[in-house]
């Protein structure tokens, strides 16, 4: 009787283990430029139950990534003329605020987690700097050939760095190993200046917003520079500032934002289908960045650990019942 009731101890311990601690993809984030305050702004997917998690009277939040298993945020919060610009993270609900790295006057831009390595990656003007997720260990990983920057996104699985630049009347998009080394062409948009932003890279393809008189874009091309294709086009002359691809579900995401326009965080298929808005706001408010804490490829999150440990929990349950019976039987 004590076996078997250890045994059911054993099943019922694992089962408790594996539905702890369990992280859903189940919000939006975005960040907001506006007067008096800025903010980072939380709702459901379908953009219902807006709160505010963070706001800030002297800095901008800019930028936005997402630790989705570890239930954390982080974000750029600086200003051109800021003189304690800095790179903060909070809990997705917006409790425990932290400073992780001081940068002074200089302006962070772009911010990406490669989540497997334990590092983030922004910019500062031309260098690309890496650091530790609490913020240590800063140091400049390469130095950009052009201040004009327009895009920086990395792809933790395939350890690179795509980086976007205007270069001599040209658009440029090259890459390197997280490292920074073997840094390499991967295409050059001749005579095209106009690639704006939204810079994100997802399952083997890049993505970025692109004004193309009298047109905004979305394009995308893959990884190697074949396949450029345009998901996205509209008149509406709303500026795109970024773009967020949930590749497990679908969907790319993207920021409306521009002066006379409504702005809004819009959400389409991953070929271009579909375009719905989820939040929109009154004039003159600018939505800067988006993200949904999907969990990142090939990372398991908590709660698939917790299903791989209830699976091997109770493997081992039913071969310790299957002896125990073969013993009983003897």
């Amino acid at each position: 009787m004590s076996s078997k009731t250890s045994i059911l101890v054993v099943v019922v311990g694992c089962a408790l283990g594996a539905g702890a601690k369990s992280v859903e993809a189940a919000d939006l984030f975005w960040t907001v430029t506006d007067t008096p305050a800025n903010s980072i702004e939380g709702a459901d997917l379908d953009g219902t139950n807006q709160v505010t998690l963070y706001t800030d009277t002297q800095l901008e939040p800019r930028d936005i990534a997402l630790d989705a298993a570890a239930g954390k945020l982080y974000f750029n919060n600086a200003r051109s003329s800021g003189t304690a610009n800095k790179i903060m993270r909070m809990n997705l609900d917006g409790t425990v605020v932290e400073d992780l790295v001081l940068l002074g006057a200089a302006v962070p831009n772009f911010l990406e987690l490669d989540l497997i390595r334990g590092k983030m990656f922004w910019m500062q003007s031309s260098d690309i700097h890496r650091a530790n997720l609490d913020g240590s260990a800063d140091e400049v990983v390469f130095t950009i050939s052009s201040n004009l920057t327009k895009g920086f996104a990395i792809d933790a699985l395939a350890n690179k760095m795509y980086w976007m630049f205007a270069d001599a009347g040209d658009t440029r998009i090259r890459n390197a190993n997280l490292d920074g080394t073997n840094d390499a062409d991967v295409l050059t948009m001749t005579g095209d200046v106009s690639a704006f932003g939204g810079f994100t890279v997802s399952g083997g393809k890049i993505y970025w917003s692109h004004i193309f008189a009298p047109n905004f874009e979305i394009r995308r091309v893959n990884v190697d520079g074949s396949g450029l294709t345009v998901l996205w086009s509209s008149p509406d002359l709303a500026v795109i500032f970024r773009t967020f691809v949930d590749e497990a579900n679908g969907f790319i995401y993207w920021t409306n934002s521009d002066s006379g326009v409504v702005p809004s965080i819009r959400r389409a298929d991953l070929d271009g289908t579909g375009v719905v808005d989820l939040v929109t706001a009154a004039v003159g408010l600018a939505f800067v960045d988006v993200a949904v804490p999907v969990s990142g490829a090939g990372i398991p999150t908590v709660s698939q650990w917790g299903l791989a440990t209830l699976a091997l929990c109770l493997a081992t349950a039913g071969t310790i019942a299957f002896r125990l019976r073969q013993a009983a039987i003897a």
